[in-house]
């Protein structure tokens, strides 16, 4: 599956996410590791958002973090069931790309192992 990053949380908490929206009232707390890019994406769905900087597993917040929701990484959604949370918006699709200049690939050995490593883990 494709990485993406998504909003997510407690399936009796959806409703809350959901009047957030365009509310001036209402403050929606976030757990994420990437604040910029959440304070971005809520900020533009016009919702008013207490983001939470956390380094780790972001999965257990809504349980026992006093959070609304977290913005994640998700791939297989595996981590969000196990710990009982549902998927309220796909936020956006994540890509990644490797790049490696031509002078890299040709003088470094290093480089070209790395390359190689990356292209037998794809397969």
């Amino acid at each position: 599956p494709q990485s993406r990053f998504c909003v997510a949380g407690l399936p009796e908490t959806l409703d809350f996410y959901k009047s957030c929206k365009n509310s001036e009232e209402k403050i929606l707390t976030v757990a994420t590791s990437n604040p910029a890019i959440a304070n971005h994406y809520f900020s533009s769905k016009g919702i008013i958002a207490d983001i939470i900087t956390i380094d780790g597993s972001s999965e257990v917040m809504p349980k026992f973090g006093g959070v609304d929701c977290i913005f994640d990484i998700v791939e297989s959604g595996s981590a969000l069931k196990e710990n009982g949370l549902i998927i309220y918006e796909e936020a956006m699709q994540i890509k990644t790309k490797v790049l490696f200049s031509k002078a890299a690939l040709k003088y470094s050995d290093k480089t070209q192992r790395i390359l190689e490593d990356l292209q037998n883990a794809l397969q």
